[in-house]
C-alpha cells in the first residue's frame, strides 16, 4: 500500500484500514506498507493499530518494497 502521502490518520480512516486488515486476512493476502514509518507510527500505535509485525513489512520507499519479492522471484524462476 503506497501512503507516502499520509501524515495522519483520523476517525474514518481508522475504520477503513481496520476493515481493510480484517478482508486481506480472510483472503491471505501479504500487504507491505510504504510510507513515513514515524508519521504512520506515530498516528496508529496508541490506537494498537500498529504492530511490531507491521514495522517489518513498512518500506520507506516503493523500491526498497518491491525489492524482496524480485528477490523471491528468481529464487522461484517466476
Amino acid at each position: 500500500m503506497d501512503a507516502i502521502a499520509i501524515s495522519g490518520v483520523d476517525i474514518s480512516g481508522i475504520a477503513a484500514l481496520k476493515d481493510l486488515h480484517r478482508k486481506r486476512k480472510e483472503r491471505r493476502i501479504h500487504l507491505v506498507w510504504v510510507c513515513r514509518k514515524s508519521e504512520i507510527v506515530d498516528s496508529l500505535k496508541p490506537m494498537g493499530l500498529f504492530s511490531e509485525r507491521a514495522k517489518k513489512v513498512t518500506y520507506p520507499s516503493l523500491r526498497q518494497a518491491v525489492k524482496p519479492s524480485r528477490l523471491a522471484d528468481s529464487r522461484t524462476g517466476l
